[in-house]
């Protein structure tokens, strides 16, 4: 099986990491903590993305290190979480 890519997009400004499978899309949103946001498809209940408000401020040391756009294979996540 192909793993999946997870794709995002970084609103500079708004200093908002949104996070995506396949494409954005309607979600069901749930409310983690305060600045973190899973996102689930209302029928299926799979999770389809994450946005994590104040990215900067949780991840310090990312700042001006991040495109505004861009891919990962989802093996590479896994991976720098587990590093972190």
């Amino acid at each position: 099986m192909k793993p999946k890519k997870l794709r995002y997009s970084y609103d500079r400004e708004a200093d908002v990491m949104y996070f995506y499978f396949d494409r954005p899309r309607k979600a069901k949103t749930i409310e983690l903590s305060d600045d973190f946001l899973l996102r689930l498809d209302p029928e299926t209940q799979k999770v389809v993305g994450m946005t994590i408000v104040s990215f900067s401020r949780h991840f310090p040391f990312l700042r001006g290190r991040v495109p505004e756009e861009g891919e990962l294979e989802t093996h590479e996540v896994m991976k720098a979480l587990l590093a972190a």
